[in-house]
């Protein structure tokens, strides 16, 4: 290198529901170098990739930087092709010494690569590794390729460990990271202790079609309908958090069933409005297909509630080393057969467990550990150019 020091550091690409500006925020409160690169198209109001989204400010922060949308780049990717390379993408080679990707930005990481042998990372959300790795297009093609160049793949929801071994493609590393919980904003609330009892329905409307990463919320209903016809109106009151491409059939749903008189539809606000609703409830529901909790899950579990979900606990075990302590629900008959059993002093039980669980699993100080744990090997011997790149052909 010339007596010019080997730079350090971690360039994060994507922020997909804010994850990154997480990860990122708590690799930068241990002391590791790290700057989420973000576009400016992500700072509109309604992105859910805003930073603004965690809280007034975070944009601004000094480890956020923003380069501009790419839309030659996004064309050739949707045609198959890696791309050009960009000036603020040489400018991240040369300052950084890993690239953490997320959200098919692993693509971008791809061409980092191919032109100055930077070594990175792939991390999966959402759906890329159900849905956008499995698919036909030219496009999941791409992203496959990128998966498998790629030096390390974190895992981050349990139904992962599902999808990855029936990956056409073979990955060379990988490991289970846990979704990073920012607990600063979620001190610990007594659970409001009246009647009837609140469940608050977080998670996206989307239970119509048969996505993989479809949220399976008609099952909640169905079991709570049972219970309304076994048991009457009056126990509990649902709130429902509306949003989601399924919003009308949720409600339609909810009209056939006859539970409207207890159930209210209430809309989403942002962060502060989604943790107020958390606060304001005894139980939280999240998602029943996906066989996995998400992110507002963890959330609510953190502050003490305890969440009404379905989880694999198979797969629970195979990434945490135990069970995920939720009301576990498969079916509308078993989320029936829970609501006869949950009381105040029950969810209140539930929750304390919860609220241990998720500080052990998903706070700073394990998450951050496996990430400092992966980036030195990485730092320490994958910087050689092109490397990746032949084991993604």
């Amino acid at each position: 290198m010339g007596g010019v020091p080997e730079p350090v550091g971690i360039a994060w690409l994507g922020n997909l529901a804010n994850v990154g500006f997480n990860y990122v925020r708590a690799l930068d409160r241990s002391g590791m170098r790290a700057v989420l690169h973000a576009r400016k198209w992500d700072l509109r109001a309604t992105s859910t990739s805003n930073p603004e989204h965690e809280y007034t400010g975070a944009s601004r922060e000094p480890y956020v930087r923003y380069h501009s949308r790419d839309y030659l780049n996004h064309l050739l990717n949707l045609l198959g092709f890696v791309g050009l390379p960009r000036p603020w993408e040489w400018s991240v080679s040369r300052r950084y010494s890993v690239v953490q990707a997320q959200t098919c930005r692993e693509i971008t990481a791809l061409r980092l690569h191919r032109n100055w042998g930077t070594p990175y990372a792939a991390l999966a959300t959402g759906a890329d590794l159900s849905e956008v790795a499995f698919g036909t297009s030219r496009f999941s093609a791409l992203y496959r390729r990128s998966l498998a160049a790629a030096q390390h793949l974190f895992l981050v929801n349990i139904n992962q460990l599902e999808a990855l071994p029936r990956l056409p493609v073979a990955v060379r590393a990988w490991s289970y990271l846990p979704l990073l919980v920012n607990v600063d904003p979620l001190a610990e609330t007594a659970l409001p202790g009246r009647e009837p009892l609140v469940l608050y329905s977080s998670a996206r409307q989307d239970w119509t079609t048969s996505r993989p990463s479809g949220k399976g919320n008609d099952v909640f209903f169905r079991g709570y309908a049972e219970y309304v016809r076994r048991h009457g109106h009056g126990a509990f009151e649902v709130q429902v958090r509306d949003w989601g491409v399924d919003r009308a059939a949720t409600r339609q749903l909810v009209a056939e069933l006859g539970v409207g008189a207890s159930v209210r539809f209430v809309p989403p606000q942002g962060r502060a409005e989604l943790f107020n609703r958390i606060a304001a409830a005894d139980v939280v529901i999240d998602q029943f297909r996906m066989g996995a909790i998400g992110l507002a899950a963890l959330e609510a579990m953190a502050v003490g509630r305890p969440v009404i979900a379905y989880c694999n606990q198979d797969w629970a075990r195979c990434a945490y080393g135990q069970e995920i302590p939720v009301i576990n629900c498969a079916d509308a008959g078993q989320v029936c057969e829970q609501l006869t059993q949950l009381t105040a002093g029950s969810a209140a039980a539930r929750g304390i467990v919860a609220r241990a669980w998720v500080r052990e699993y998903h706070g700073e100080t394990r998450v951050v550990g496996e990430l400092r744990r992966v980036y030195a090997a990485l730092i320490r011997g994958c910087r050689s150019p092109r490397q990746g790149e032949q084991a993604g052909e």
